[in-house]
């Protein structure tokens, strides 16, 4: 059996040359409803009902192209999730209630993750009791057609195992994310991620230092201009600080180029205001996030 990581092979390139990048902007010429995101497992279903586990079907190109639109969608729909978070985790750490801004970090974070996986054309899901991986990245040298359907479960270790994956074979500029940036992000011990939540969570591992005294935010308050302050051992707000710019970044490199995306930017600048958002300001995530000004 295939490793599910193993699928994903194609090297990503996010750059402005990017082949990928330049067939979503001309895939987005039209309106796109926000609430028909949900369509993919509707047409696997109508065109492959009986599908089994580590097959290679082939797919016509209108369904490609389909497919692409749709995982990219879905890439916007779980970041839009992960800004949605953004106060309540705000209201949590301004009010010295640590432990549980974490795990709402945590959430917001995985979030982000998912958000960067379809916004590379990476797609999971389950139909019937049974996973599969999409992949619909456009590759000049492999046909554009095929796609990869493997047994998996869509747990949160998969999901964090394929964002390593993507990665670390992902090709940014500097539109993108800064290279400082990326190269954290390609240095997180993904295996990991998990651990810090499954301890809040299930756990009676973790120090719950605000159970009775609230944590002070403000000293805990770190600079994305200092990265080198950022580790492996960073907590989760510090992660979806990082994942956030990435994942914005990523939306916006398409969205600012694409007519059909227009109601998508303005949801994008409601959810994630800087008026709404003060704590990513003092973060300077929004420094970090190219083109917000302008949108």
């Amino acid at each position: 059996m295939v490793s599910y990581i193993t699928q994903i092979a194609n090297n990503r390139d996010w750059t402005k040359k990017s082949l990928f990048k330049n067939s979503l902007i001309d895939l987005m010429g039209a309106p796109f409803i926000y609430e028909e995101r949900d369509k993919i497992d509707d047409i696997l279903l109508q065109n492959y009902p009986d599908f089994q586990n580590e097959v290679f079907p082939i797919i016509d190109s209108v369904n490609v192209d389909l497919f692409r639109q749709l995982a990219f969608i879905e890439g916007i729909d779980f970041l839009f999730r992960a800004i949605n978070f953004c106060q309540a985790i705000q209201y949590l750490l301004i009010n010295g209630f640590y432990s549980p801004a974490q795990s709402m970090s945590y959430q917001a974070a995985f979030y982000c993750a998912r958000s960067i996986l379809g916004l590379s054309g990476v797609y999971c899901s389950e139909i019937k009791s049974k996973d599969f991986i999409l992949d619909v990245y456009y590759n000049q040298n492999q046909s554009i057609n095929e796609y990869c359907i493997n047994s998996v479960r869509r747990n949160h270790q998969v999901m964090w195992n394929l964002l390593a994956k993507v990665i670390q074979i992902s090709i940014v500029d500097d539109f993108i994310v800064e290279k400082s940036i990326f190269n954290i992000l390609k240095g997180v011990n993904y295996a990991s991620c998990s651990n810090l939540r499954h301890h809040i969570h299930y756990y009676n591992k973790y120090n719950f230092i605000d159970l009775f005294n609230k944590k002070e935010y403000e000293s805990y308050l770190i600079d994305l201009i200092d990265l080198e302050t950022i580790n492996n051992n960073c907590d989760y707000f510090d992660l979806l600080c990082l994942f956030l710019i990435f994942s914005s970044n990523l939306f916006l490199s398409i969205a600012m180029y694409s007519q059909g995306l227009e109601d998508m930017i303005k949801k994008y600048k409601i959810l994630l205001s800087k008026e709404d958002n003060e704590i990513l300001v003092k973060r300077h995530v929004f420094d970090k996030i190219k083109g917000y000004d302008s949108i």
